[in-house]
């Protein structure tokens, strides 16, 4: 038997198994996605995939000067541990407001990183307005609407571009007027599309056999 050594802990973590720290960091994970996804509505709307790499983000601003702006990769670091008396204890109730907590420290720190992406891009592309203090308006938002590109689906009906607001805002009701104008939008918008469609069909023949 090697002789004991001061200062060293010689206890034998039985349980310390990799299965079982795998199969824990999945759960967990998976935990804490389902919960920050239902505290957060931005959040629940984005959907979830695994890659064994990361991509930066990059989008081109002018094609012609070949000029892109690049999004910085989104970083969380949330610290989370386990007490022995909730191990002991099998204190359930305890652990999963630990998760809970958790998620709510995850969707603090994700979102916004998230908006600032956004604001990145858009400041970039010239796509921000800025309201100078404004209050909300619908006048301001079809303004907004007027500068942008519309997404369209099979039946080219405009895919409407979303308005993320806080929890205790409410938007006011649209006029006749208002709604008349964001109906002539996309109708604009609509026929531009169609048009701008037919123009990038190929040739019946490209090939020319």
């Amino acid at each position: 038997m090697a002789p004991a050594v001061a200062g060293v802990d010689y206890r034998v973590a039985f349980f310390d198994l990799a299965e079982y720290n795998e199969a824990f960091r999945s759960f967990l994970d998976s935990a804490m996605h389902g919960l920050s996804t239902m505290k957060d509505p931005i959040l629940g709307q984005i959907s979830r995939a695994r890659f064994r790499r990361t991509y930066r983000g990059r989008n081109s601003v002018d094609p012609v000067a070949a000029t892109a702006v690049e999004t910085p990769m989104m970083e969380s670091r949330n610290t989370f541990g386990i007490d022995h008396a909730t191990i002991v204890g099998f204190n359930i109730t305890k652990l999963l407001g630990d998760i809970d907590n958790l998620a709510e420290q995850y969707a603090a720190v994700v979102v916004p990183q998230i908006f600032a992406g956004i604001s990145t891009v858009t400041d970039a592309f010239g796509n921000t307005k800025d309201a100078e203090g404004k209050p909300f308006s619908w006048d301001m938002v079809l303004d907004m609407f007027e500068g942008m590109e519309f997404a369209f689906d099979e039946n080219d009906q405009p895919i409407m571009p979303g308005l993320h607001v806080g929890l205790d805002f409410k938007a006011p009701p649209m006029t006749v007027e208002q709604q008349a104008k964001l109906e002539d939008i996309c109708e604009r918008k609509r026929v531009a599309h169609v048009a701008g469609r037919r123009h990038r069909q190929l040739p019946r023949n490209p090939l020319g056999v």
